[in-house]
């Protein structure tokens, strides 16, 4: 809540601002039901939560797909939010500290790409 968010400002501003200007997070969807429970993919965590690595099974896509030799796409991020996240954990990861910084007077943007419905 906002008042929740004011009462966490003197801790936070004490801690200092990241020095990384830009952050990146990706949040992955639930497989939906017409993929079955496995889907299109695997996904593999790495222990601290940056790493994701799909596993494409060539056998299971269409052509469309993943027109490609290779099986495995690792991308490194700052954060990975799993299928299990709630929007409280995202917004307390990715949005808190932003909304924060606004209402500090600080600009601040949040970018959110996906999929409609997705």
């Amino acid at each position: 809540s906002f008042c929740t968010l004011l009462a966490g400002y003197q801790t936070r501003a004490a801690m200092g601002r990241s020095r990384d200007a830009i952050k990146i997070f990706l949040r992955l969807r639930p497989h939906r039901k017409e993929e079955g429970a496995q889907g299109q993919y695997e996904v593999e965590h790495t222990f601290d939560d940056s790493k994701v690595t799909f596993h494409v099974d060539r056998r299971k896509l269409d052509k469309e797909y993943v027109n490609s030799s290779r099986e495995d796409y690792s991308f490194t991020f700052d954060r990975v939010f799993d299928q299990s996240t709630t929007q409280q954990e995202v917004f307390d990861s990715v949005a808190r500290d932003s909304v924060t910084s606004v209402i500090e007077g600080y600009n601040s943007t949040i970018f959110a790409y996906g999929q409609t419905g997705s």
